[in-house]
């Protein structure tokens, strides 16, 4: 006996992804249902629960994977990954998480050659949920002036690409160079002759609508810079009518699917959040103040709100600190705790995910 196809929606949009990749086994029918990149597309629209990706670095023990599961009750459930690549990791290598879209994730892998004395950056993508890790072209670094670089992934909607943008730096945060890439159409980069000079580095910028959104360099500026993925240009933005300056602290997120800048400046030393209501209205930017009181750790410039959990709830990542979770109801942050650990991830990256029940 068939069920009818929303039948089958919705019974399996009520399941979580590890009971999907079982019921993948049950039959083939249900194989080629799940399969089916439409179910992805409309289980991510409707199914309540959010995935994280995060990863945390052990000391002596290099860098670990998790996907996280919060449940509609607000449980946290981890689960280590390993991606599978011949030449995934080495001792003198360095992973980091990108960033997700269309339920692949992208990590970068730095390797250092002490023989050589030379960087090998390398891009890989993959679905976490699968298995499976691929390599993209390598980025081998020909100016000496770059100390460190930033990767920032975004997606083109009218077009359905997914771009990945590298940033150069040098030692005194000044911008070198940038290039470009599309994925899955030239698997090539190329350099932008627009060398995004207006960025702080450090990851002070956000991908939202089609676009990077960064702060600029310098404080005077009176407004948010932006870079198209689709168009590969510049452009620019209002910045909130209160804001009084950017400094090195303030960043871009996006919450609720809306596009915020976390600033220190104008209410110090509390935290603001100010939220673009209206993309692109200068006049929608609204604030929410944070008390220093309510944070449970003394540097909490480093806390980073980058998701709202299903209960209302605000997710915070601290660079090299543990995830902590801020109730706006009750006004208080606590430790994320896992349902099937007691310690808590120490996480340097962290993105949301978007699951992706077939293959590559």
């Amino acid at each position: 006996m068939e069920l009818p196809t929303d039948l089958m929606f919705d019974i399996f949009f009520r399941l979580e992804c590890k009971d999907i990749l079982c019921c993948k086994g049950v039959c083939r029918a249900w194989y080629n249902f799940l399969s089916d990149p439409n179910f992805s597309t409309n289980y991510a629209r409707y199914s309540p629960p959010l995935t994280l990706l995060a990863s945390q670095h052990r000391r002596g023990y290099g860098e670990y994977l998790f996907l996280i599961h919060v449940g509609a009750n607000g449980e946290f459930i981890r689960r280590r990954i390993k991606p599978k690549s011949r030449r995934y990791l080495n001792r003198y290598s360095i992973v980091t998480v990108i960033g997700s879209c269309n339920g692949l994730v992208f990590l970068l892998r730095i390797t250092f050659n002490y023989s050589l004395r030379t960087l090998t950056e390398q891009v890989y993508f993959g679905n976490p949920l699968l298995g499976g890790c691929v390599a993209l072209i390598e980025f081998k670094r020909v100016n000496k002036r770059v100390c460190y670089e930033e990767y920032k992934l975004g997606f083109v909607p009218s077009t359905d690409k997914i771009k990945l943008l590298r940033i150069g730096f040098e030692k005194d945060g000044g911008v070198l160079e940038a290039h470009i890439m599309t994925f899955r159409e030239d698997d090539k980069w190329r350099e932008l002759k627009d060398p995004l000079t207006f960025l702080f580095p450090f990851t002070t910028g956000t991908c939202f609508n089609g676009a990077y959104h960064g702060i600029a360099k310098d404080e005077n500026v009176e407004w948010i810079s932006t870079f198209h993925f689709g168009k590969e240009k510049c452009g620019r933005i209002s910045k909130p009518p209160g804001l009084l300056y950017f400094s090195h602290n303030t960043r871009m997120t996006v919450l609720n699917n809306h596009l915020c800048l976390i600033d220190y400046v104008t209410h110090y030393p509390e935290m603001t959040i100010w939220t673009m209501k209206d993309y692109g209205v200068a006049d929608s930017w609204s604030k929410d103040i944070l008390l220093r009181s309510w944070f449970p750790r003394k540097r909490f410039h480093r806390l980073l709100p980058f998701t709202t959990l299903p209960n209302g709830d605000i997710l915070f990542l601290e660079h090299g600190g543990p995830l902590l979770s801020f109730s706006p109801k009750t006004k208080q942050f606590t430790i994320v705790q896992f349902h099937d650990a007691h310690a808590a991830i120490y996480a340097l990256h962290a993105t949301t995910y978007t699951p992706r029940f077939y293959a590559l």
